[in-house]
């Protein structure tokens, strides 16, 4: 009787530290509605500019938004990564640095993720694989800035264009979510968007 208890308090423990990460690191309640009208907009526009006859259907909508609001959290999750030492030294106030989660953790989240887009995409097109693992890449750069971190902290607007870019292959990857798994052309509009 006392072991359950013991592992009902430590799994309430565990549920409610993932809560309070999530609150201050990932609000979803900020980031759902906001990746939810990201993705209808894009397949949308897809489907106005595009000669498709086939609307963008719900399959292609779920797909779109939930491997694009994991890219934000994976996105979230190298910055804790990347940003570790300096978190320590100036905000020891967040959650790794204090001990709420560490960066192991993190880490089989953010590859859990991966297999979940992976998986979701695989499911709606496999032809998806390819804006997906541009996606990937560029936050693989990203994560290692561009292999060129000093340089880029003493240009901070390259590097705030340069870390712009993961917005491009998201765009990319939810028009792609339409016009790939409808056999369309995508059109030249489409351009503006990703702009």
């Amino acid at each position: 009787m006392l072991d359950t208890a013991t592992t009902t308090r430590s799994r309430s423990q565990t549920e409610n530290r993932w809560l309070v990460y999530q609150a201050e690191r990932f609000p979803f309640k900020k980031y759902t509605p906001l990746v939810a009208a990201f993705a209808a907009s894009g397949l949308a526009l897809s489907f106005m500019v595009s000669e498709a006859a086939q609307l963008p259907s719900f399959a292609m909508y779920i797909t779109a938004f939930a491997v694009t609001l994991m890219v934000f959290m994976q996105l979230r999750i190298s910055d804790e990564i990347k940003d570790a030492a300096f978190d320590r030294e100036h905000y020891p106030e967040r959650p790794v640095p204090r001990g709420l989660v560490n960066l192991e953790e993190l880490k089989k989240i953010g590859l859990g993720l991966a297999v979940l887009q992976a998986a979701l995409v695989m499911h709606l097109g496999t032809r998806l694989l390819l804006p997906l693992g541009a996606i990937w890449l560029y936050l693989y750069l990203m994560h290692n800035e561009f292999f060129v971190g000093s340089w880029l902290r003493e240009h901070p607007i390259v590097y705030m264009l340069s870390h712009m870019g993961i917005l491009f292959f998201t765009d990319f990857f939810i028009t792609a979510c339409h016009w790939m798994v409808a056999s369309t052309e995508p059109s030249y509009a489409l351009l503006f968007f990703f702009g």
